[in-house]
């Protein structure tokens, strides 16, 4: 069989329903990809669907675990990758008409362009963004740059899609013990950047959509209980020279701080962890009083 020149890699729980869209979003542009789904122990027939679902034009590979949680299910998605690049979807993501006619186009674009320093293995697109009423679209600027730095430097934020070169993805790879149920991916486009460059493209090539119920309505729990990658995280960007901005390096810094005293891992090993010391401590202190008033309005 062919090789795939994308490897699309989905983490799923019980999300059979939306699954079915970003299926429908893949197989109506007329290219040939590997789709990576692992399972993390839907009970809604995920499984069947995913099954069932794809003909030859498209390479399914499906993995079933036990519910562990999106970072374990992510990690081995990544590690199965066999196509030439990879990008990531959740279950509720999904393809802009053309879009993998735009990924395809584009790293043609890129792998005709001269490294200028770090190698130039990612692309970086927009997306089009859902949240209740709202709808607009987050695009980064056309620059060549890397992942740290087109948020620190250039400012932007919230979603975009990456999209890497396979074997640079699962060499960054982050570790994840079975207590931690959470990584950033953002952990992991850090961690690419401090030795690769991409080239973002003002283009949107998915829609997401952020649904009732889901990771981004859990997300200060979903950190406070899984801290130990954040620390990691921040202790990255408040050293790295993947990019220049000062104010970006201090936020960095004192979310290192607030996480490392949620993780019980603060340490004052570098000339700035006492300056952060106690802003952390304020910040880690407004983190549990949130929790608490947010436990007493479910009740």
């Amino acid at each position: 069989m062919q090789k795939a020149f994308l490897s699309i890699v989905i983490p799923t729980y019980n999300r059979r329903d939306l699954l079915k869209r970003l299926f429908e979003s893949i197989v109506e542009q007329d290219y040939f990809v590997e789709v990576v789904v692992v399972d993390d122990g839907s009970t809604d027939g995920t499984r069947e669907l995913c099954n069932n679902y794809f003909g030859d034009k498209i390479k399914l590979v499906y993995m079933w675990q036990e519910n562990s949680g999106r970072a374990h299910a992510l990690k081995k998605g990544i590690l199965m990758a066999t196509g030439q690049y990879t990008i990531l979807m959740d279950s509720d993501d999904f393809f802009t008409h053309g879009a993998l006619h735009i990924i395809a186009s584009s790293i043609q674009k890129m792998e005709s362009l001269k490294d200028t320093g770090k190698p130039l293995t990612c692309l970086v697109f927009g997306v089009e963004i859902t949240s209740g009423q709202k709808h607009f679209a987050n695009i980064p600027p056309a620059s060549m740059t890397n992942f740290t730095a087109l948020r620190a430097d250039h400012g932007v934020k919230l979603d975009l899609k990456e999209v890497v070169r396979t074997d640079v993805i699962q060499a960054n790879i982050f570790s994840a013990d079975k207590t931690c149920r959470r990584v950033p991916t953002g952990l992991l486009w850090s961690k690419i950047a401090e030795n690769n460059q991409c080239l973002a493209i003002p283009h949107p090539v998915a829609v997401k959509e952020y649904l009732p119920g889901g990771m981004s309505d859990r997300i200060l729990a979903l950190k406070v209980q899984n801290p130990v990658p954040l620390v990691e995280l921040y202790a990255l960007l408040s050293e790295s020279k993947a990019y220049t901005s000062r104010s970006y390096r201090w936020r960095s810094r004192l979310l290192w701080a607030r996480y490392a005293h949620h993780a019980n891992m603060m340490i004052f090993l570098k000339w700035w962890h006492a300056l952060v010391w106690l802003p952390g401590l304020v910040l880690y202190c407004n983190d549990v009083l949130k929790l608490v008033i947010s436990s007493h309005k479910i009740k």
